[in-house]
Parts: structure tokens; C-alpha cells; sequence
């Protein structure tokens, strides 16, 4: 839909909150409050500007009008009846998810004051898989995506706000009524359009990675991908500045590994398998080895360049997990590794195309660990730390602001089994 619309008009800032507790309400008034994570970016361009986990939408329409607001990327929109239109498209090419292709419904509202086409809302879900729907405001400045995790609507009688849908199940059929039916009253009988691509792929643009091919003397190759530097919030407490670098796009391999140290150490064999049962010491000797090699710096990533890159750098959309909020969908651990290893790059990447940063291995960081002062990044003890959970965990240690630790002085065969590492290239 963004690629069909012609958008000039001057963005606004929203109030902080619409109005919970007002007792003159309207019996055809529709309230709804919805929480989101969102992104904001340029537009034209889409290069990301912020993020905001658990933002929340406020929507409100009257027989007249229909006016949206953000709570924490505060802005606010205005759709009035006679100069707007509702929009639909069908079978939208929304890109891949879980190897299969993604199918999906756009229902939307453009603003068409003064003869040109201005602000525009996009409310899309997938027909054919199981995923979170999202909102799409644009306006001529700014774009911004909305991943809906759950929401409420406002009941006049009790003068509260009643939760009604989830962001995904059958709950949602109420969500599609109510804005389906708002975008139907304000914009009028809804225009048939099919586009070749979805608002979020075209906002997801902004941040496709940069990713390099390494080749070594012997032919084998290996991606690394770029993250670029910026603020986060670390372990979601700790405001930090991270400087740009590549990592890996995958754990460290056996069939890395091997081309490189001419050995293969692990427990659990395969080539796509991640390398294991190494020792930090092994790894270190891996990455100079490799630096020799090639020419170029290689190390394991500091503790706050993981998780960075794990969240997905400024491309992050706050998932639990790196790349979801559903573990399944990216992660090996104790519900669905049937106790054992996996091959690298099978489940969804995160926002950074990077794979695994959730399950499978435990990766090696490079920052001792004093565990009664976590926020601290290089204090001296007996272990360091390592991140992303493993295979035989529960699925909460593998969340991307969870930590585990290893000791330098592990044997093989020792706490090794479920540790292995990827690279940080400077």
C-alpha cells in the first residue's frame, strides 16, 4: 500500500494520553487502546530513527472522525469523514516466515484533504500463517510500524477498559469488526487494490544488513554480518553506546572450525552443527588463527556487543527473543531439540538476519562475570559469560537479556558440551 500513495502533509505530535476516565462518553463512540511495540523511520528512505517496546495506540471514532495517537512516539492523526478514503488489498506479498511464504489482508484509511493523498493507517494480518498482526501509520516525514500484542476498548457503562483481544487467536476477529467497520464508516466503501509488497517489508528496508563474504586460502567461506553502532538499553536497565562491528551470521561451525584448526573437537558431530566442547583458551587460539589467515581481526564479541547484536542493534523491534517473541519460532531449547544438537540457520533470524542468538549453544563472550553485579562489564572472577541459552534449557534462559558463565579452566568433555562461540570481526 505505501508504495501506491502519494502522501504530502505536515506531521504532528500527539497528546501524551487520549482520555480514560472521561464521563460524558457517547454511546456511538468506539475507544480502543492497544499495546504495541513500534519502530519510527525516516520517510522517504526508512532509515530507523527509534524503537519503543509496549507502546500504546490509542484510537478513538466518531461519527465523524477517527483520530490515532501514540502514547510514547507521540503523534497524532486525524481521518475525517468526506476526505478520506478506506482502502483494501489482498494477497500481499508479505516475504518468508518459517520457510513458507507470507500472505496478507491490508484494510486502510487515507487522508485526501485539500485533493492529495496525506496521512495513511494500514491495519494488516497474515491469511495463511499464524502471525502477529501490525499497524502501519505513515505520514510524509515519518514512518511507523506497530507489532499489536494485545488490546482493550473502552465501556461507557462501567466507565473502564475492558481488555478484548490478544494478538493472536480468534480474539482478533474483534479487532478486524471494529476497525475494519471504523475505516468503512469514515472512508466509505473500501477501494480493491493488490500490491506486490507489505508496508512492513517496505519499512524493513531501511534496515537490511549489510553482510560480507570471507573466503579463506582453502576456498571455504563464511558471512559475517554488519551491526551498526548506537545507544541501547543494556540488560534493559543499563543506557550503553556500542560502536560498529561485524559478527557472525551463525554460530562458529565444525565445518569452520575445521577449515581453520584442521581438528574437530566437538561431542556432537556434523558439519552444520555448531562446534562444542572447546575451551575459551581453544577459542581464542581460533580466532588467531583465523585473523592469520585472513587478514583481518577476529575475537569473541564483548558481553554488551552480544546482547547488542542479539536485540538487533537499531534495527530492534524489543522481542523477548532475538527475532520473536515466540521462542519456537527461533530458538532450540527444551521443548523442541528432542534433546539434541540442531544445525545452525534453520529457525527465523533476527532483525539483523543474524541466526541462533536464542538456543541451540550457549556462546562464549569475552567479559569476566561477578554475578551479584551483572551491570558491570569487565570485573575480575573464576568465570565469564555466556549467552543465548542451549538446547536442554527451559525457554527463559534464552531470552536475549539472560546470561549463563563458564570458567576459563573447563577441560573438554567438562561444561563444554553445551558452549560454543561465533566471532566478532573488527
Amino acid at each position: 500500500m505505501l508504495a501506491s500513495i502519494g502522501i504530502a502533509t505536515q506531521h504532528t505530535k500527539a497528546d501524551t494520553k487520549m482520555q480514560e476516565t472521561s464521563s460524558s462518553i457517547s454511546t456511538d463512540v468506539i475507544r480502543l487502546k492497544i499495546v504495541c511495540d513500534a519502530r519510527e523511520v525516516a520517510v522517504p528512505g526508512y532509515a530507523e530513527t527509534r524503537k519503543a517496546e509496549n507502546d500504546t495506540l490509542y484510537i478513538e471514532k466518531t461519527s465523524s472522525t477517527m483520530t490515532v495517537s501514540s502514547l510514547k512516539m507521540r503523534w497524532r492523526l486525524t481521518f475525517r469523514k468526506g476526505v478520506a478514503k478506506a482502502v483494501e488489498e489482498k494477497d500481499v506479498d508479505g516475504g518468508m516466515q518459517n520457510n513458507q511464504p507470507v500472505i496478507e489482508s491490508h484494510f486502510g484509511l487515507q487522508s485526501c484533504e485539500n485533493g492529495n493523498n496525506q496521512n495513511t493507517i494500514v491495519y494488516a494480518k497474515t491469511t495463511n500463517q499464524i502471525l502477529m498482526p501490525y499497524i502501519v501509520v505513515v505520514t510524509p516525514q515519518k514512518g511507523y510500524s506497530h507489532n499489536i500484542l494485545w488490546g482493550y476498548q473502552w465501556n461507557p457503562n462501567s466507565q473502564t477498559w475492558k481488555r478484548v483481544f490478544w494478538g493472536y487467536g480468534d480474539e482478533l476477529d474483534i479487532l478486524d469488526e471494529l476497525l475494519i467497520d471504523s475505516f468503512k464508516d469514515i472512508g466509505g466503501t473500501m477501494q480493491q487494490n493488490r500490491k506486490a509488497t507489505s508496508p512492513r517489508q517496505s519499512i524493513q528496508q531501511a534496515t537490511t544488513p549489510t553482510v560480507k563474504t570471507i573466503t579463506l586460502p582453502n576456498g571455504y567461506s563464511f558471512k559475517m554480518t554488519h551491526v551498526g553502532g548506537g545507544n541501547f538499553s543494556y540488560r534493559t536497565t543499563y543506557n550503553r553506546a556500542v560502536s560498529s562491528f561485524y559478527i557472525g551470521q551463525t554460530e562458529v561451525t565444525q565445518a569452520l572450525w575445521k577449515a581453520v584448526m584442521k581438528n574437530n573437537p566437538s561431542i556432537d558431530k556434523g558439519d552444520n552443527l555448531p562446534v562444542n566442547n572447546i575451551t575459551y583458551q581453544q577459542a581464542l587460539s581460533f580466532c588467531k588463527k583465523l585473523s592469520s589467515l585472513t587478514g583481518k581481526k577476529f575475537r569473541l564479541p564483548t558481553d554488551i556487543e552480544w546482547e547488542y547484536a542479539a536485540t538487533g542493534g537499531q534495527a530492534s523491534q524489543g522481542y523477548l527473543y532475538a527475532g520473536s517473541n515466540e521462542p519456537l519460532e527461533v530458538g532450540w531449547f527444551k521443548e523442541n531439540s528432542q534433546g539434541r544438537l540442531h544445525p545452525v540457520g534453520q529457525k527465523r533470524p533476527n532483525e539483523l538476519g543474524i541466526y541462533d542468538m536464542s538456543g541451540n549453544v550457549c556462546e562464549m563472550c569475552n567479559d569476566y562475570i561477578d554475578e551479584g553485579h551483572p551491570e558491570n562489564e569487565n570485573l575480575p572472577g573464576a568465570y565469564r559469560r555466556a549467552r543465548g541459552g542451549r538446547w536442554e534449557t527451559s525457554g527463559v534462559p534464552i531470552r536475549t537479556n539472560k546470561y549463563d558463565y563458564y570458567s576459563d579452566h573447563y577441560q573438554q568433555g567438562f561444561g563444554t558440551r553445551y558452549v560454543g562461540f561465533r566471532v566478532v570481526m573488527e
